[in-house]
Parts: C-alpha cells; sequence; structure tokens
C-alpha cells in the first residue's frame, strides 16, 4: 500500500470517524487506548506527517512549544532541549527556542516574540536577575499554560520539573566529610532562587549533621554567576586567615573559576584543596583534573518537561505537578 497522507485515509482503512483519528493523534480525550495505538501505528506506518497549519485553524493550536533558557550555549540546558524535542516531535509538535541570557528584559522580549508565534505553551528556565514573575503569571491568566525546570516557581499555578536540590546538597557535604574536609566553602547562586536556596539548606543541614560549624565566610553569593564573579570569589576564601580545604560551586562557569584561581595560587587539586560542582557530565570527565559532580538526567528533564506540558494544552484544568528528579554524585579526581 502507498503512503498514507491524511488522517481521512487512516479513518477510512480503520472504519472510524475521521475526528475520532485525530483526537487519538493528538492525545485527546474521548478515544480508547486500542483505538489510539492502532492510529499511532497506521500513522508511523505511513509515514504521516500533519498538517500543523490547518491543525492549528481547526484547534486554535499551533503545535509548537516555546522554549526560553538562560544561556543557548550551555550543554545543561542543550540537553535539556535534546529531550524536549524529541517528546515534541513524537506528539507532531515544533519548538521554539529563546535565551534570555541570563537578563530579565530579554526574558520578557523572549515571551513577547514566543506570543507572536502563538505557541501553545512554554517551558523555562528563568535568568538570574529574575525576582518576580507578573510576565508569566500574565501568560497563565490569558490560559498559555507554563511549565518551569530547574529554576522558577509559582507555586501551584503551573507545573516544575527539578532536582532533588536540598538532598543532592547533603549528598555532596557528605562525601566531603567522608574525604577528610572540615571546612567546606560554598560559592552558590541568589537566594531569590529557590533552587539556590534549597542548596544552601542542604550545605547548612548536612554541616550541623557532621558537627561541623556554619561559617558565613564560607558561604559566597555572587551577584551573578559568571567566570568573573567565580574567579574574585575563589579570591577571596582563599585569602582568609583560615582558607577552606574544599569548595561546592553551582555551576559549570563558577567550577571552570575555582579552577583556574586555585591553580593560579600554586595549589593543587585533591591535595591542598578539594573541589566539587553541580557540573554537567561532559565537562566534568574532560577537566583537568576531573570533576567530582552532581549530576542527573538532563534528557529526561526534557521529555517529563514536554509531557507535562502537553497534558495542560490537552487540558486546561490539569492540576500542577512538581517532578522532582533524583541527582546522584559521581566522585572523580577532584575530590581523591
Amino acid at each position: 500500500m502507498g503512503n498514507i497522507k491524511s488522517l481521512k485515509d487512516i479513518a477510512k482503512e480503520l472504519g472510524v470517524a475521521v475526528s475520532t483519528v485525530s483526537r487519538a493523534y493528538r492525545g485527546k480525550d474521548g478515544v480508547g487506548e486500542s483505538m489510539r495505538k492502532k492510529v499511532l501505528e497506521l500513522a508511523k506506518k505511513y509515514n504521516y506527517v500533519p498538517n500543523r497549519f490547518a491543525v492549528g485553524l481547526h484547534d486554535n493550536c499551533s503545535m509548537t512549544i516555546g522554549v526560553i533558557i538562560p544561556m543557548i550555549h550551555a550543554y545543561f540546558y542543550t540537553s535539556i532541549i535534546a529531550g524536549i524535542d524529541e517528546a515534541a516531535k513524537e506528539q507532531g509538535f515544533s519548538i521554539v527556542i529563546e535565551s534570555s541570557y541570563e537578563s530579565v528584559e530579554n526574558e520578557k522580549k523572549c515571551i513577547e516574540n514566543m506570543l507572536k508565534l502563538r505557541v501553545d505553551g512554554i517551558i523555562a528556565c528563568i535568568s538570574q536577575e529574575t525576582q518576580t514573575m507578573e510576565h508569566f503569571e500574565t501568560l497563565l491568566d490569558n490560559n498559555i499554560p507554563v511549565v518551569f525546570f530547574d529554576r522558577g516557581n509559582l507555586g501551584t499555578r503551573c507545573s516544575h520539573v527539578v532536582i532533588d536540590n536540598k538532598a543532592s546538597a547533603k549528598k555532596a557535604v557528605n562525601h566531603l566529610v567522608e574525604r577528610g574536609c572540615q571546612r567546606i566553602a560554598l560559592i552558590g547562586a541568589q537566594k531569590y532562587l529557590q533552587m539556590s536556596s534549597d542548596r544552601r539548606e542542604g550545605y547548612i543541614e548536612a554541616l550541623e549533621e557532621n558537627r561541623l560549624p556554619v561559617r558565613r565566610e564560607y558561604i559566597i553569593v555572587p551577584e551573578k554567576m559568571t567566570f568573573k564573579s567565580g574567579l574574585s570569589s575563589t579570591r577571596h576564601l582563599l585569602s582568609l586567615p583560615e582558607p577552606p580545604d574544599a569548595i561546592m560551586t553551582m555551576s559549570d562557569e563558577i567550577t571552570f573559576a575555582v579552577l583556574k584561581e586555585v591553580k593560579r595560587h600554586g595549589l593543587k587539586i585533591p591535595k591542598d584543596i578539594k573541589v566539587l560542582g553541580y557540573v554537567d557530565e561532559f565537562h566534568a570527565e574532560i577537566m583537568d583534573p576531573s570533576i567530582t559532580s552532581i549530576s542527573h538526567h538532563n534528557y529526561d528533564m526534557g521529555v517529563i518537561c514536554f509531557n507535562l506540558i502537553f497534558k495542560h494544552i490537552q487540558n486546561p484544568k490539569q492540576k500542577a505537578k512538581r517532578v522532582v528528579v533524583p541527582s546522584y554524585l559521581v566522585a572523580r579526581e577532584s575530590t581523591k
């Protein structure tokens, strides 16, 4: 049999209405799982490609999801985008990607651009500058669903995909204590970011549980998480009368800065000071020394993000969910 190019052909073969096939293909309610499976199998068999323009006119749906990330070049975000894109393609959706470059004003412009494209929903990780969420609340007020990942918090108004930030920080501190560290510093992020607050809380709890003092001079919160701020933060820590014997970091750029500044001071990692970061697998493995890191399944996070936004598009009354993705610690040379 030749290629089937329309839902009408699939409907005719299955002996059902075109509307039934359309609902089954797009995951809408009111279609049995058996019929949905048959439709998807035939669509795949015949390489069916939906006419997204026609579908959009029919359902007031553009079949497009907007994705806003802080930095387009960061491996962490691109690996999450890969999961979003793959899951979107399976449902016949496309994605549009914009970067805020860690600027709240850029973030607002990203939203404006996506509204012009009539996206059906937005998946976002907010910028470091974002302290209030009115621009995202406006989307929700206009029935455009939003799913946040990693950073971002609107309570129960929209879904979130995060890692177990508090538990991961405790895991990191415990690992360093097991390696003999007693003076553990943390170069973190803005207090108004929930992710940062959770990690800082886990860090403090782990110190207390290990009966180590919580030394405020060891907790550095730079204005922005950049390579430059990482250098100055590390210089400050190493200049203390009693410098730390371990440094935890919250981003790739901060970690790279710590490595550079520690080496500039003539210190050796891990002999003189140990380093542990929230560093992506790719970067962590190729650094010298390789970096012990808190890692998580980025691709899976992307898939979860799309599945959540897809459900909110299907059913605007769908309750918001908070999905916590477990992290894991990979020990490497920097903490031996």
